[in-house]
């Protein structure tokens, strides 16, 4: 019976633990980062609906690696004069908007919903509690 090479052996253990120690380098954010022409059809609360197209942004948030940020989701400048931007946890091809106060001026809302990406078209359901509900979907640019 031969002997096994020492040398061998532990070159072998160590090629083992280098390869079941790799960090698996996929981030679920990266497909959904870049700007998105949305189509949107919204329900007031009170009654009253409409339509609107408008472009949203997503970017990788710095704070958490499992969240993006959405910039301009319901384009509430045309309400409030300034962008709502949320942060959206990603997992694999879904999205969720935690429940979250937004200032928006001198207002301040709470906006929750969920979304996925298809390919390159993105779906969001959201809500901003107590005002409006929308449903838009678009293509990324």
């Amino acid at each position: 019976m031969k002997k096994l090479n020492p040398a061998l052996l532990f070159l072998a253990m160590f090629a083992l633990l280098i390869s079941s120690c790799k960090k698996d380098d996929t981030d679920d954010r990266d497909k959904f980062v870049g700007s998105y022409s949305m189509s949107e059809t919204w329900t007031l609360d009170g009654g009253g609906s409409g339509t609107d197209n408008y472009t949203i942004t997503v970017t990788k948030s710095d704070v958490n690696e499992k969240q993006i940020l959405i910039n301009n989701l319901g384009n509430t400048v045309t309400v409030y004069g300034v962008q709502m931007n949320v942060t959206a946890d990603v997992t694999g091809n879904n999205l969720a908007v935690g429940t979250q106060s937004i200032a928006l001026g001198d207002y301040s809302v709470t906006v929750t919903g969920t979304g996925s990406l298809n390919d390159k078209l993105l779906t969001i359901n959201y809500v901003i509690v107590g005002q409006w509900q929308g449903q838009l979907s678009g293509f990324k640019q």
